[in-house]
Parts: structure tokens; C-alpha cells; sequence
């Protein structure tokens, strides 16, 4: 029976582990919630081998090491992440029993009772309602200390990571020393005071480290939409200055018999207005005009950029910015890559459309599927990239990938008649 409690408790003190560390790193547990489960189940087993049987750093060390691997590929982020935010909950967690246990050591004080003869698991109760009472904190006011890269695409640098990840580790261990080091009830409720200024203060420091270039991007991000906003305005207004010279013209040629010629004008007019009524279906203007930006570039580069749109994209989950991320990515991709090419070959075509479970994009352009097909193992890895140069080749799939996965999406190359279709698929709930 014994065993069995320590297994229980193992078992909640993980899970509590899980979700308020991801919580703090703005990510939530969402449909997760049986795998975590089963990790905090697991982490409970090894937590109760190790225990007695070697020093407590190294079973923390093993325990945070390896919840965190497994943890990876469940919730499908960064290894590193995965481990700032088990040590981040650990450290939260040895907190709370340590105020926990002070709490009680005055409740008998005060109460005339002891605890001794108490259940573990009745004993843990304190600190793991602390936790739980932190978790909706985190939730409710959003106190995460990290962006979420997938949201932003926020890169925050290897050595910035990994320098606060060790800085974490040692906070935890230390957090250890102190705690049960120290038995003097007045040693500890001042001690308990200090670690948690100290711990608020740490996650400040970090939030701000980890948040600094969150500004620049914001402002990156809203004049880009700006920019994307005011081609589609630019284009619309144009359209409709032009409109009356174009119809006084037509008369003009029609009235002197030029009828040919007036064919041909108004080929080249429908040519011209075709490229804003392509997109007109889109919800977003920002969209919208994203893509003329990218149809303004191709016609400069003698690409025939063609959109094929069926949905107006209302209710997608993703935000703007990520849309536009996703298509202009695989849009200047295309581009790229067929305008080397002859002309035959300087074909682009986008279509946009949905599901009755899903939103599907599809950006084809004629290719060597020979050459293709050689790469296809690493076109996703990021810095990959067949282009000769240096600078940010051979990230866009990468961030493609990371955004289209965020929603539990996919993104994978179809190669049919010497062409090749990026399609991505995102579920209509997200």
C-alpha cells in the first residue's frame, strides 16, 4: 500500500511538474492531457528506483533529463525548451514544499496537532494545491516567461538558452541545499520569504531575456502588414481611376472600327484588373495584398503567377502574419526556383481552398524531379537550401513546417509530371 502511494503522489508531483513548467513556457497541454499522464506515470517509477538508491542531484538530474526527452516528442517542441520547462516546474515545485511544510509546522503550532501519523499523499496536499493554484495564475493573466516561437517566430539563441537552462539547473539545486539543509522553523520562514523573492525575481530576469527582441518583431510585423494593406488599397484605387480613360478609349476605337485593336486593349485591361480580382474572395486585405506583392515581383522576374482561390479563409486558425508567413514562403520559394528558367518553365500556381475538415494550400511550379528527389531528405532542415549565398537561405520551409505544426497541420512535395506541389493541410479546428 505503501508503494502504491508513493507512486500516486510520484505521479501528481510530475504531472503538476509538467503543466505548469509548459504553462510558463506558453504552451498548453490541449488534447495532451493522457500523455502527460502517462509521463508523469513513468517519471513517478523512476523517481521511486532511484530514490534512496543515489544522491538526490543525480536522481533530479536523470528524472528533468529524461521527462523532458520523452516530453519532446509528445508535444512536438525543442528538446531544450522541453528541459527549461521541467526544471522551471521543478523548481516551483520544491518551493511549494518547502512554503508547504511550513504552513503545516504552524497549523500545529497553532491547532495543537501533529502530522506525523498523516498519509503522505495527506501531507502533499498543501504544496500541490499551491501548484495547482499557480498553473490558473499562469493561465488566467498569462504570466508565461517565454514566447512561443511558433506563435512569433521568435529565435532566441542557442547560447541565451542554454546559459539560462544551466543557470535554472543550478538555482534547483541550490533551491535543494537550502531547503534541507535547514530544520529551524525561523531559519526556514524567513528562508521560505527569501526563495520567493528570489524565484520571482529569477522568472522576471528570464521573461525579460527571453522576450527582448519580442518589440523589434512586433514593429517588423505591423509594417509588414501595413506595406501588404496599402499595395491592396494602391491597386483597387488604381483600378478604379483608370476605369473611366479605359472605357473612353474602347468607345474611341470601337467608334473608328478598330475593332482588333480594341480586342486586344481589352485583353491587356482584363490582364491587368485579373490580378486584384484573384484575390477578392480573401477576407483579409493583408492577405490580399500580400499576394499581389508577391504577383507584382513575379511579373518583374517574367513569372506567370496564377491564383486559384475557393475559400475566403474566415475562420482559419492561424493568425495573419503566420498565413502570410506560410504562402509567402513557399510563394518566393517557387519564384526562386523557376526564374532561371526558360520561359515554358516560369509557370507558378497557388490554390487556396477547404475541406469540409480542413484548409488546404497548394503551391506547384514545374521542376527537375531527378534534382528534386535527391534533396528531398534534407529540404526541411533548417539552413538547407540549393541557392548559392549566404544570409537566411534555407529557412523558409523550416518556419513553413514549424507554423503549419503548431495547428497540427502538415506540410509535404507532391511530384507528378515533372512538377512539384508544397502542400499544407491545417485542420479546421486548428
Amino acid at each position: 500500500m505503501n508503494l502504491l502511494y508513493t507512486l500516486l503522489g510520484g505521479m501528481i508531483e510530475t504531472f503538476l511538474i509538467i503543466i505548469v513548467g509548459y504553462a510558463l513556457m506558453g504552451i498548453t497541454g490541449g488534447k495532451r492531457l493522457y500523455s502527460f499522464l502517462f509521463v508523469s506515470f513513468y517519471g513517478s517509477v523512476v523517481l521511486t528506483m532511484l530514490k534512496g538508491s543515489v544522491p538526490a542531484y543525480i536522481y533530479l538530474l536523470i528524472l528533468i533529463i529524461s521527462i523532458g526527452i520523452l516530453l519532446t516528442f509528445i508535444v512536438r517542441v525543442s528538446v531544450k525548451l522541453s528541459l527549461l520547462a521541467i526544471v522551471a516546474g521543478s523548481i516551483l515545485l520544491l518551493l511549494s514544499e518547502f512554503v508547504g511544510s511550513i504552513l503545516l509546522y504552524l497549523f500545529q503550532l497553532v491547532f495543537h496537532f501533529t502530522i506525523s501519523d498523516w498519509p503522505t499523499l495527506a501531507v502533499a496536499t498543501p504544496h500541490m494545491l499551491m501548484m495547482l493554484f499557480m498553473y490558473f495564475l499562469i493561465k488566467k493573466y498569462n504570466l508565461g516567461i517565454h514566447p512561443n516561437d511558433a506563435n512569433l517566430g521568435v529565435k532566441v539563441s542557442n547560447t541565451k538558452f542554454y546559459s539560462i537552462l544551466f543557470f535554472l539547473f543550478a538555482i534547483l539545486f541550490l533551491y535543494y541545499a537550502i531547503i534541507f539543509s535547514h530544520h529551524s522553523s525561523s531559519v526556514t520562514l524567513l528562508s521560505a520569504v527569501f526563495l520567493v523573492i528570489i524565484t520571482i525575481l529569477t522568472f522576471y530576469v528570464i521573461q525579460y531575456l527571453l522576450n527582448s527582441n519580442l518589440e523589434s518583431l512586433s514593429i517588423q510585423l505591423n509594417h509588414q502588414y501595413e506595406e501588404d494593406l496599402s499595395q491592396y488599397i494602391s491597386q483597387v484605387k488604381y483600378q478604379r481611376h483608370d476605369f473611366i480613360h479605359h472605357i473612353l478609349a474602347t468607345k474611341k476605337m470601337l467608334d473608328d472600327g478598330h475593332y482588333e485593336e480594341c480586342k486586344d486593349y481589352l485583353n491587356e485591361v482584363l490582364d491587368e484588373t485579373s490580378s486584384v480580382n484573384d484575390v477578392l474572395p480573401l477576407t483579409s486585405d493583408a492577405v490580399a495584398g500580400m499576394l499581389l506583392s508577391y504577383k507584382a515581383i513575379a511579373f518583374k522576374k517574367d513569372v506567370d503567377l496564377h491564383f486559384i482561390i475557393r475559400d475566403s479563409l474566415k475562420d482559419i486558425p492561424c493568425r495573419v502574419f503566420e498565413l502570410n508567413k506560410i504562402l509567402g514562403n513557399l510563394i518566393l520559394n517557387s519564384i526562386e526556383a523557376v526564374e532561371i528558367e526558360e520561359k515554358s518553365m516560369k509557370q507558378i500556381t497557388v490554390v487556396i481552398g477547404k475541406t469540409n475538415n480542413e484548409y488546404l494550400f497548394e503551391v506547384s511550379n514545374p521542376a527537375c524531379i531527378d534534382k528534386f528527389e535527391k534533396n528531398i531528405s534534407n529540404i526541411f532542415k533548417e539552413g538547407f537550401s540549393t541557392k548559392k549565398g549566404n544570409g537566411n537561405q534555407g529557412q523558409g520551409l523550416a518556419i513553413v513546417q514549424s507554423l503549419v505544426e503548431k495547428y497540427r497541420g502538415y506540410l509535404y512535395p507532391e511530384l507528378l509530371d515533372n512538377s512539384v506541389t508544397f502542400v499544407v493541410k491545417i485542420p479546421c479546428g486548428g
